[in-house]
């Protein structure tokens, strides 16, 4: 398992842009103050007070790390350890901030994986639609859970106390235990959704059985972007049929125990082509 994790999927290889990552230090704080540099949510352009150029807009939709490296390059080629004003940083969600940590950390040789579920602190009581990052710790022998994304603007924003560098367990809930909760009429459907400037936006079903396939995809290094369709992603709930049901909660379930299911994670990825994206898809914005 942690073989698998430490090389890149074809959406977090540098490819081309590889030279960008070399001087970055192995901590994970300077690699994560590394990618903070270069990117900005934009979903909190207000907070940083930032209207992005034509440029550094649209950076959300890129899925391929060497096309986000190139993006950033573009903007201004100067190395990824050089924080740059919020003018020179590319306008991007959580996808990228977390796809981009596990880059580093895998051109590093670190096991690392991204992982789609919920934040518990970004608007209290609510389980916020976020994605992170997870590497190996071998001094550990444990994963660590990364929030790239919450700098330290956003974490008096949010009123952040905690480390988000190796987060609480109880701060971040995968898209399988998510899953799990509203299934067994512990969460509110209405609970799951995204927040903005104007207040909470719940977003409900499309927020709740979407996200497992998202994760699963993302475990079997497939970390596309969140709004990637495959077949389950457009399913209404009253259009699930207790089949559709039974496989979403097997996913969810071994994405929630992969450390001790890996092996049968993996097959259950290779036997079910409805989890994965159609033969038809292209990676294109």
């Amino acid at each position: 398992m942690l073989d698998f994790y430490r090389t890149d999927s074809p959406w977090t290889d540098p490819g081309t842009q590889a030279g960008m990552l070399e001087d970055i230090p192995d901590d994970i704080g300077a690699i994560v103050k590394s990618v903070q540099g270069v990117l900005i949510h934009g979903m909190l352009l207000w907070l940083y007070e930032l209207t992005p150029s034509e440029a550094q807009d649209n950076g959300y939709k890129v899925r391929r790390t060497e096309d986000l490296l190139q993006r950033i390059k573009s903007l201004e080629n100067t190395p990824l350890g050089i924080h740059r004003v919020k003018e020179k940083r590319l306008v991007v969600n959580c996808r990228q901030y977390a796809v981009l940590t596990c880059s580093i950390l895998r051109h590093k040789g670190i096991p690392a994986r991204v992982r789609a579920g919920y934040a518990l602190y970004t608007w209290r009581g609510k389980y916020e639609n976020h994605w992170i990052c997870e590497y190996w710790s071998r001094e550990d022998q444990r994963w660590v859970q990364v929030d790239a994304q919450i700098d330290d603007i956003q974490r008096e924003l949010m009123h952040i106390s905690f480390d988000t560098l190796d987060m609480p367990q109880d701060k971040f809930v995968t898209a399988g235990e998510g899953w799990r909760g509203y299934r067994e009429g512990k969460i509110s459907v209405e609970d799951f959704g995204l927040g903005g400037k104007e207040g909470w936006n719940a977003m409900g079903w499309e927020m709740v059985m979407p996200n497992v396939t998202c994760d699963f995809m993302a475990l079997n290094k497939m970390e596309l972007l969140p709004w990637d369709v495959n077949p389950y992603w457009e399913k209404k709930q009253a259009e699930m049929t207790p089949e559709d049901i039974t496989l979403i909660d097997q996913a969810g379930s071994l994405a929630c125990q992969v450390d001790n299911r890996w092996a049968e994670m993996r097959k259950f990825w290779e036997d079910h082509p409805a989890l994965r994206m159609p033969e038809d898809f292209r990676d294109k914005e």
